[in-house]
């Protein structure tokens, strides 16, 4: 019966290997998404020791310039105001398929670009940028709604990426100049910048793997290397993985973790598989 078990059980969970009381790892992928300036953007796996893109899954809507994935397991995406479709909207992407749903309109009527990212220390989403006077405004996303609301202070430059480090510190990348830049997350300001070492094209995405600390960062658009790197963002150093493999490279980034259907069948393995050890112990 066992065995029939950790057939249904994903990959990704070696019960039969973890010592009795250990709580298992739950392994994340990263996912990146291409901003589709004539077709529709395409979500993609990204191998973070090659860089290379692939399974694409159509997504069903253009214009998308981020993605961030909530603790709970939900993919969501932002479109700017240019989509001929659900402009300037916050979306659900399924991970499997790449299907679309839209949550709600954002209210803003002037995303001209950016990224999405979730807080990790207080679950808030936050993404980037509402293009004003020529001011790039940051806001946060009620993921119910899709409703945003605007952090004052506008930031230089073109802001391209965002994500968080555990601790909740703020950085994005920003393309026009080359710098990554950290972020006061409450009030907007500048807080340093670092030049970046390796140009990148117009658009970018950007994601820390929480189980390393490790940045990555991919980019796209016009004149970009359209590649995978992992970036120090205390130095800016861009280091390659490798080509994505994408002639137009990818403007979003993502690490995927579990649904919560997953860990519920992760839970009933481990107490099973807890239940058979104590059986054996006892007897």
């Amino acid at each position: 019966m066992f065995s029939r078990l950790l057939g249904v059980l994903p990959a990704w969970v070696y019960l039969s290997t973890l010592p009795f009381g250990t709580t298992p790892v739950l392994a994340t992928s990263l996912a990146g998404i291409s901003f589709g300036t004539t077709q529709q953007s395409v979500l993609y796996d990204l191998n973070t020791a090659t860089g290379a893109a692939g399974n694409p899954r159509l997504v069903g809507i253009r214009h998308v310039v981020g993605i961030a994935c909530s603790s709970r397991g939900v993919l969501y995406g932002l479109t700017n105001s240019a989509a001929s479709v659900s402009p300037g909207s916050l979306l659900t992407i399924d991970v499997s398929t790449g299907a679309s749903q839209v949550v709600g309109p954002t209210g803003l009527t002037a995303i001209s670009e950016g990224d999405l990212a979730f807080d990790p220390t207080s679950g808030v989403l936050y993404g980037c940028y509402n293009l004003i006077s020529g001011e790039r405004q940051l806001f946060t996303l009620d993921v119910r709604t899709g409703a945003a609301t605007i952090i004052p202070t506008a930031l230089p430059g073109d802001l391209s990426a965002l994500a968080f480090a555990a601790d909740g510190s703020f950085y994005a990348v920003e393309t026009s100049l080359g710098r990554v830049l950290r972020i006061d997350k409450t009030t907007g300001a500048l807080l340093g910048s670092q030049s970046l070492s390796v140009g990148l094209g117009a658009v970018a995405g950007m994601a820390v793997d929480t189980a390393t600390g490790i940045f990555y960062v991919a980019d796209g658009g016009s004149g970009g290397p359209d590649k995978l790197y992992t970036l120090d963002p205390t130095t800016g150093e861009l280091t390659e993985v490798g080509s994505t493999g994408l002639a137009d490279g990818l403007a979003g980034l993502t690490f995927v973790i579990p649904e919560p259907a997953a860990l519920t069948l992760l839970v009933l393995g481990m107490s099973f598989l807890a239940g058979c050890r104590r059986q054996r112990t006892a007897a």
